[in-house]
């Protein structure tokens, strides 16, 4: 007479789709399933159950039973099912121990990928998660269909559970990316796209020299380019009081300032500079010759109207007003010129990608040269509201502000972010 070994209406322990083990890392998938109960959704950050791992060492199918077949085993032939159940350990146990170094590898990668993300790995071994990944979920889909051991189903489950998890999980930003940015990828940012930043800074400089020179020779031509208002603003009279008069300060900008008076000066000049930053930027839309007629006008304006004071004799309040918070100022608007151009250039020169494409990758590292602009502005209109107008605070001290200023922005672009920290840089512009 036949026996059977196992329950009659095992289905050997599959209760889902098994993963796609064939899909390169990063490619996402709407749903998995993996293992019995422990669903994981894409964009999760975890499994359902993580916390308890088993030892993978510890993982044996000797001493197997009925019940660790994934289906009825039948012994027709008198007294064969012990031979049977035999010959089912040593095809378990050689199945184990022929996967277990590349369970134990892919542990050890987990062990750090959970505590950093996958970004403390570097290429090569970000390549080996994917494909030990690939190979875990292939190894879960071979051990249902060859035993139903509860240790070691438990065991792969939750381990491509746990991998899963990273692969998919939706990536959250914290306050130390932000200084991550600042402290590494901005100035590495920077420096990679210099030549556009360069390039802004010449079309700028290019307008002020030549507004500069034909304001020296026509000072007619300077009211053609910069309004009568703010000509007035800076004329001679408007800075040095009358002989006569014992209340007129010798500078428009020699009010006592209250705080509240700093404050709202502090607001203005953040929100205008930023106007200015990103209307540079955002113009590069349009194939960058947007930003380059941006900012050669505003060079027209800074050079007409530093002829203009030095005609009128007041060169030296009008650069002490303008040197100590324009040094920032000024560096971070040719990078958000510069970033626009790096975007419209994607436009006329795509190279191999098609010009979406191209438009796509350039935008993302010229958005964070954008946002890597704003703190500069910030600590532009705290200076410009708080110090530039600032009577108490002589010019001398106003210049010698702005060469330390330039000191540091030289000593941060050029410096920072040399060294082998990784950063989040190659993560935040890959297309």
């Amino acid at each position: 007479m036949c026996r059977t070994i196992g329950p009659a209406n095992a289905t050997g322990g599959h209760t889902g789709p098994p993963l796609r083990g064939g899909r390169q890392i990063g490619a996402r998938l709407p749903y998995a399933r993996i293992g019995r109960g422990a669903g994981v959704r894409a964009g999760q950050g975890e499994a359902r159950n993580p916390t308890t791992h088993l030892n993978v060492d510890g993982l044996r199918a000797a001493g197997a039973a009925k019940e660790d077949f994934p289906g009825p085993v039948s012994d027709c032939n008198g007294g064969k099912a012990e031979g049977v159940l035999a010959a089912h350990n040593r095809d378990i146990n050689l199945f184990l121990e022929r996967r277990r170094p590349h369970w134990r590898r892919l542990e050890a990668l987990l062990s750090r990928v959970e505590g950093e993300g996958l970004r403390a790995l570097p290429p090569a071994e970000v390549r080996e998660f994917g494909g030990l990944y690939r190979r875990a979920s292939s190894d879960l889909v071979t051990a249902r269909s060859r035993t139903a051991n509860a240790q070691i189903l438990e065991y792969l489950n939750d381990l491509v559970a746990r991998a899963y998890a990273q692969v998919y999980r939706t990536k959250r930003r914290h306050w130390r990316d932000v200084w991550i940015f600042l402290s590494l990828d901005f100035p590495r940012l920077f420096r990679r796209h210099f030549r556009y930043i360069l390039a802004a800074f010449a079309f700028f400089m290019s307008g002020a020299l030549i507004a500069g020179v034909a304001g020296a020779r026509d000072p007619a031509a300077v009211e053609q380019m910069v309004p009568s208002a703010f000509l007035r603003m800076w004329s001679r009279e408007a800075h040095v009081p009358a002989a006569n008069d014992k209340t007129t300060s010798a500078k428009p900008q020699g009010r006592a300032l209250n705080p509240s008076a700093m404050i709202a000066g502090s607001a203005f000049y953040m929100t205008h500079n930023s106007q200015v930053a990103l209307t540079s930027f955002v113009l590069g839309i349009t194939a960058g010759i947007g930003s380059i007629v941006f900012m050669f006008v505003n060079g027209v304006i800074m050079g007409a109207v530093a002829s203009h004071t030095v005609r009128e004799g007041i060169a030296f309040a009008f650069w002490s007003f303008v040197a100590s918070h324009g040094v920032i100022e000024m560096t971070a608007i040719f990078i958000a010129g510069g970033a626009g151009m790096l975007m419209g250039l994607s436009l006329i020169a795509p190279g191999k990608r098609t010009r979406r494409e191209a438009l796509v990758e350039r935008s993302r590292s010229a958005v964070l040269l954008a946002m890597g602009c704003v703190p500069m502005l910030i600590l532009a209109g705290v200076i410009e509201a708080c110090i530039s107008p600032f009577p108490l605070i002589p010019g001398y001290a106003k210049i010698s502000l702005s060469l330390l200023s330039v000191a540091g922005l030289a000593l941060y672009f050029g410096f920072v972010g040399r060294g082998p920290q990784p950063g989040n840089l190659d993560e935040l512009t890959r297309f």
